[in-house]
């Protein structure tokens, strides 16, 4: 496996699934041509260190990295060195999923990604964001789902200020949004989906200036939206299967919803 760019250079894509005798992985980081890296259920993982890439190479070409149910992988490298601003050795991911990675930390920071997935994974956001290196490496697109996300995930979380698009998707005991979105300066969409405990939205939704669209499909228990999002005057409003919204009468629903539609969408 140590040649292993010299006789399949050409290979794109790699998923690793439930091998469980494997205790390191080979230096899959030196496939020139890597496009797309999955692991998943490999219990006798606990690290990804810098031999991963090789003495000197990097993952140039390495654009999607999905993580599931690698319950003792506790670190994954991204820098040659342990410098905050050392050479990224992940320099241009667009997605970066994790779910069901309870140890997992990437150090000294996550990859640069356009997208997060996270789940179940209360450790992968920076303990305290990005520092100096924020204006390249902060996403903008933050996907959260699964189990409801503990404190200690939505204090990381509120460093994100630079996230555009936020979508909670199937949160389970989410009654209403926490407090650290609003640290979120520049979101313009929220999509909120299959949140079966959603109880109520927050008044300070209207502080959003920058807020253009929100989506809010299945979710039974939300009945109202609030008063303060009728100053939104450019937000564009989707509700699907919603029963108590779509119930919603009365003149409130005229002044605050300014699109409602009942069109089913994709779940992305």
């Amino acid at each position: 496996m140590l040649d292993i760019p010299s006789y399949i250079p050409y290979l794109t894509t790699i998923f690793l699934v439930g091998v469980k005798g494997c205790n390191h992985l080979p230096q899959l980081g030196r496939l020139p041509n890597l496009r797309a890296l999955g692991l998943a259920k490999m219990p006798n993982i606990t690290s990804v260190g810098r031999e991963f890439y090789g003495n000197y190479g990097n993952c140039q070409k390495l654009r999607m990295i999905a993580l599931n149910s690698m319950d003792n992988l506790e670190e994954w490298w991204t820098t040659r060195s342990s410098n905050e601003d050392g050479e990224f050795l992940i320099p241009n991911l667009h997605q970066l999923g994790v779910a069901d990675c309870p140890k997992l930390k990437f150090l000294p920071y996550p990859p640069r990604s356009v997208t997060w997935m996270v789940g179940n994974s209360d450790h992968v956001l920076p303990e305290r964001g990005f520092g100096n290196l924020s204006s390249t490496t902060s996403p903008f697109f933050l996907v959260i789902g699964g189990a409801l996300p503990s404190s200690e995930m939505w204090r990381r979380a509120r460093y994100l200020s630079s996230i555009d698009g936020l979508q909670l998707n199937t949160i389970t005991g989410l009654r209403t949004l926490p407090e650290a979105i609003r640290g979120f300066t520049n979101l313009r969409k929220l999509d909120i989906l299959l949140c079966a405990d959603l109880e109520r939205l927050p008044e300070w939704l209207g502080d959003f200036t920058s807020l253009r669209k929100i989506r809010i499909h299945k979710c039974p228990k939300l009945s109202s939206l609030p008063e303060r999002i009728r100053g939104l005057t450019e937000l564009e409003l989707r509700i699907v299967d919603c029963p108590a919204l779509e119930n919603w009468q009365g003149q409130d629903r005229g002044e605050i919803a300014h699109s409602i539609s009942q069109v089913s969408y994709p779940s992305r």
